[in-house]
Parts: structure tokens; sequence; C-alpha cells
């Protein structure tokens, strides 16, 4: 009986790591995130993998700026962040 709720467990835990891991957040979400750090109108917003990492590329331009932000699909951090004059 304890092998077999152990097992259960086990099971519970690995299914919900997961879960955990592919539980991305949202286009609108990472957009956000790049506009809290460069206003401006959305060029382009994409999904992308990068050696197992998940990402959102956004791209951003306000008058002659531009902008391009790598931006963490799991945990919403910024990867990379580019300003062109």
């Amino acid at each position: 009986m304890v092998q077999a709720e152990s097992e259960v467990y086990f099971r519970s835990t690995f299914f919900h790591k997961l879960i955990t891991i592919y539980s991305f957040i949202s286009v609108e979400e990472a957009i956000e995130i790049a506009l809290a750090e460069f206003s401006g109108k959305v060029e382009e917003a994409e999904f992308d993998e990068d050696d197992g990492r998940y990402l959102y590329e956004i791209e951003i331009e306000n008058g002659d700026k531009e902008a391009e932000f790598e931006i963490d699909a799991v945990t919403g951090e910024i990867i990379d962040m580019e300003i062109d004059d």
C-alpha cells in the first residue's frame, strides 16, 4: 500500500513539473513586458525555441528608433534587449 501511494505521488509530482516547465506566458504578456521598457508600435511578435529555451521575439518601433527583445516564454524575463537609434 505504501509503495502504491509513493508511486502515485511520484507520478503526480513528475506530471506537475512537466506542466510547470511548459507553462508559457502569453504573447500579450510578453508584449506588455517589452512595452514597459520601450514604448512604441509592435511590428512583430514571434514565439521561438533556441537551444531548448522557449522565448518570444518582439520588435517595436518608435519614430526613428527600433527595439528588439527576447523574452523567456516561461519566466517572462528579458533575455536580450537591443535598441537602435
